[in-house]
């Protein structure tokens, strides 16, 4: 087990390196990462710290420019939505081929969902993924990670799959 050690620390400084070789997505717009085409990637459940790390570090949508958009401005950062619908609180339109869907709330993007993340771990460094990294939970739990009042949003919750990695993220910006 011992030599099993030193060959995941250098394979773990050799992915961090190569992450940080690479230039930083602009946290302006979205950007959007394929999950690995390996069969890792949708494998059993790793226990947290296991695997890649970079899947954790890899920003697969920056949330904070959604919030408070109106339909234009998320369209302008999403593309086309595929359908949009009357739902009991405002209008909730799915982008990105069903990745993204936004609730706007008085007109403004309020309640996003952002799910196939990709096989990323169920683990609180995945916040990464929607552009917060470094971001401390309020709430570890078995089925699900919480966040309030970070990068300008009221709540977030990340919710573990029935593989047991993270399923998507749920985030309410401005309204309960």
């Amino acid at each position: 087990m011992h030599a099993s050690r030193p060959r995941s620390l250098v394979i773990a400084i050799a992915v961090l390196l190569a992450a940080c070789s690479r230039e930083a997505p602009e946290a302006a717009g979205p950007v959007d990462t394929p999950a690995p085409a390996d069969s890792a990637a949708t494998s059993a459940p790793l226990p947290p710290g296991a695997g890649a790390p970079s899947a954790a570090l890899r920003t697969q949508l920056d949330a904070r420019p959604l919030v408070g958009q109106g339909e234009a401005g998320v369209q302008a950062m999403l593309g086309t939505p595929q359908g949009c619908g009357d739902v009991a609180v405002g209008r909730r339109c799915t982008y990105a081929q069903g990745r993204t869907d936004v609730v706007y709330i008085d007109g403004m993007a309020d309640h996003i969902v952002i799910g196939d993340l990709g096989g990323a771990a169920f683990e609180p460094a995945t916040i990464a993924r929607i552009g917060l990294a470094g971001a401390e939970p309020l709430n570890v739990g078995e089925d699900t990670i919480e966040w309030q009042n970070v990068g300008g949003m009221r709540s977030i919750v990340l919710e573990r799959g029935p593989d047991g990695r993270a399923a998507r993220f749920v985030i309410k910006a401005m309204t309960p």
